[in-house]
């Protein structure tokens, strides 16, 4: 029965997606082949909302290693993908069943039957599936078959299949599927023991592009290859955007081939033989290819043998420079996806188009389906990206009366801390951008961001392709809300005791923010700093953080609330490796440092320190401890200032902890020396509503380092017009911050 209501699911959801889908070979799933396939609930989450994952093939677990090498290199694989902010979906047959994405136990029991799993290319797939065989181990060719037919279109692997040295009839299916199957396959490249230049020849015949990945050389695997044998590539990449470009510049053409991504090996061997007697990799191949030969082994029983050989010969070397290259292979393949995934939600989704850009036949603001168009840039020093939630807080006139209605007041307010903040900064006059995504199922969102542009000066950018080509032209700035059509704007309701203490609360809808868009390039490029709360999933997070990185621009981050502050540090995630500024909250740091410490085996005191004045030294001392946790996984390296934490303790100020080079000369280690400043808070007032001091905080300080303040000043700055947030009962945010 769970595998007939798995198949129920599956056919709903491709059938429900196929108007948008850019993965037209296989857009639907009939129930009978989705009978025959389980996807992993991890696997099946991501792939519906949207978040990037790569598909891994099973052959290089059951027949490419021994085990208990093998398993290790799987999950380590695997935690590599995680870490990139990706979903890993190993793909193989059980029991007569194709699954995408295993649990840790099913990848353990697939490394441990080994050779014994049988070896599935595309032909043999129905075999397998009739016979009910315990394991099958999918090849490059089944593997990406099944990944497209899942809706994956990054797939991760060693080395591809080509043509066979000595015999131009034996063919791998992988070229044929790479032929008609339109996924991005990384390797590094195509199989030494193959004819490459011959392989590649089929390539083009059969309209399949390669690309090396910052290389003008196609990679041979395993060997450096010297300067007479480098093989010249087709055409060179030198980032993930560039995959991500070609990928859809393909789809929108309407070509059905899939393309090869060939990353160099980071762990290359030697052709001649080495210093400790073993024969070089190439002598090793030719030897392993004669014995073949002479053994009478044909088919997909030569590659499995040939590696063995070759390892055996090179002394184990052959197997590092594999497990290296595979585990490059897949830190690439995720950055790729993660990059796929962002552009697709950009294309697939809904936009407003603001007030600037509208005439009489179009000042309607309801959403129409456009992908992003034109060159053209905002104008700003600043962008925000976060979440825009509409709040409702009720209380009742007296104690509450379970079961039945109360008498009582509600307020409906604009929040969400991304939005908050970009308010903030948009009434001090710094003009800020506002990335986020609403629903459009109702016209809460759509109210929102009306609000935020008309009467907060937020901008954000226009996507109505007909009005943008009469009123905007060609160069019109991309698109940064997204309406999501059969979605709800995320909404928070709170219900409050008569004297105002929090009785209950509901968080609805909040998954509406998997389809915030990310930034391009060029806009961050033209901007001073990055703002992002913790909404977004990580791998938007980490998508928009690296390339403001990489262009020079500061980020910052406020990380929302305490279980999505922990969820950006867990399992040793680099998003952080790219903030220079960070906002926390007391319960926020903490979450961060514990779960840092926890995954680091780093010791931590096990007290938790309260926002008591009569103990403002003991929580001092707590707070240093936890930030001298978190800072050293911030980017204290990246900036000259060095890497900050402002921590909000309540009625205790705020402390600011700063982590700074230890020294100048870039040939010794570097270390961070921390640097600590206690600000208390201004004055003494009546708190009549805190939910916004933080975000105007943030916000505030953020617009005093545009003017060109020290972090001292921007602190105090921060926490006067968080005071005049404080004092305001009936908006998150204080129209009187100015």
């Amino acid at each position: 029965m769970p595998l007939f209501t798995n198949a129920i699911r599956s056919v709903s959801w491709h059938t429900r997606n196929n108007s948008t889908s850019h993965f037209s070979r296989y857009s639907f799933l009939s129930l009978a082949a989705a009978s025959r396939m389980k996807v992993h609930p991890e696997v099946e989450h991501a792939i519906s909302t949207n978040q990037p994952v790569v598909a891994l093939e099973s052959t290089i677990v059951a027949h490419g290693m021994p085990y208990p090498q093998n398993y290790q290199v799987a999950m380590e694989v695997e935690s590599i993908v995680r870490s990139k902010g990706a979903v890993p979906a190993t793909i193989a047959i059980r029991n007569g069943i194709c699954c995408i994405g295993l649990s840790s136990d099913e990848l353990h029991d697939l490394a441990k039957t080994g050779r014994a799993a049988l070896k599935c290319t595309t032909r043999d797939l129905p075999m397998a599936l009739k016979n009910n065989v315990s394991w099958g181990a999918t090849t490059v060719a089944s593997t990406a078959f099944l990944a497209h037919r899942s809706k994956i279109a990054t797939f991760v692997t060693g080395g591809i299949g080509g043509v066979h040295r000595g015999n131009d009839l034996d063919i791998s299916a992988d070229l044929i599927e790479l032929s008609r199957t339109p996924v991005i396959v990384v390797s590094t490249g195509i199989k030494s023991l193959l004819d490459i230049p011959k392989t590649l020849e089929y390539l083009e015949t059969f309209g399949v592009p390669v690309v090396t990945y910052g290389s003008d050389y196609l990679p041979t695997f395993f060997s450096t290859s010297s300067t007479s044998k480098k093989i010249k590539s087709p055409y060179r990449i030198d980032t993930v955007q560039d995959a991500a470009q070609l990928y859809w510049s393909a789809r929108d053409l309407g070509l059905s081939s899939g393309m090869l991504v060939a990353v160099p090996n980071p762990a290359p061997i030697s052709d001649g033989d080495t210093k400790d007697g073993n024969i070089g990799v190439e002598d090793a191949i030719q030897d392993a290819l004669s014995r073949a030969a002479s053994l009478g082994i044909q088919g997909k029983d030569v590659t499995p043998f040939v590696l063995q050989a070759v390892a055996q010969q090179t002394g184990g070397e052959s197997l590092t420079s594999n497990i290296e290259l595979i585990c490059c292979n897949a830190s690439v393949g995720a950055d790729i996806a993660i990059e796929i995934a962002a552009s697709s939600k950009i294309r697939n989704s809904y936009f407003f188009l603001p007030a600037a850009c509208t005439t009489e036949s179009s000042s309607s603001t309801s959403a129409i389906e456009a992908p992003r168009i034109g060159k053209g840039l905002i104008n700003t020093d600043v962008i925000v990206m976060g979440g825009a939630v509409v709040d409702i807080v009720a209380k009742p006139s007296s104690n509450f009366l379970l079961g039945t209605s109360n008498i009582g007041t509600a307020v409906q307010c604009d929040g969400g801390v991304g939005r908050n903040i970009a308010e903030v900064l948009g009434r001090l006059g710094a003009n800020p951008i506002f990335y986020s995504a609403v629903g459009g199922k109702d016209t809460l969102g759509k109210s929102l961001i009306e609000r935020l542009q008309k009467e907060c000066g937020v901008q954000v950018g226009p996507s109505n392709i007909a009005n943008l080509m009469k009123v905007c032209g060609e160069d019109a700035a991309p698109a940064t809300v997204l309406c999501v059509e059969d979605a709800r704007t995320a909404t928070y309701i709170a219900l409050l005791s008569p004297n105002n203490e929090l009785h209950a609360a509901i968080a609805a809808d909040m998954e509406i923010f998997e389809n915030i868009p990310i930034p391009s390039v060029e806009q961050i490029e033209h901007s001073k700093f990055l703002v992002l709360d913790a909404n977004p999933p990580n791998a938007t997070l980490l998508v928009a953080a690296k390339r403001a990185s990489s262009k020079g621009v500061c980020v910052v981050f406020e990380p929302t609330s305490v279980p999505k502050a922990a969820r950006v540090v867990a399992d040793d995630f680099e998003f952080l490796n790219y903030v220079t500024y960070a906002t926390p909250s007391l319960d926020e740091l903490l979450a961060m440092a514990t779960t840092i410490a926890a995954s680091s085996s780093i010791e931590q005191k096990t007290q938790t320190p309260t926002t008591d004045n009569n103990e403002l030294g003991k929580l001092l001392s707590s707070v240093k401890d936890a930030c001298s946790i978190v800072l050293p996984k911030m980017n204290w390296q990246g900036q000259s200032s060095g890497a900050h934490l402002i921590v909000t303790l309540g009625e205790c100020g705020v402390l600011h902890a700063c982590a700074k080079s230890s020294q100048d000369n870039h040939e010794c280690k570097e270390e961070a020396l921390f640097y600590y400043t206690h600000y208390e808070v201004p004055r003494k007032v009546r708190a009549r509503n805190c939910t916004g001091a933080g975000d105007t905080l943030c916000g505030a300080f953020v617009h005093a380092l545009l003017q060109g303040k020290t972090e001292s000043d921007a602190i105090r700055f921060g926490m006067e017009a968080a005071l005049k947030s404080v004092l305001c009962e009936s908006q998150t945010i204080s129209p009187n911050i100015v």
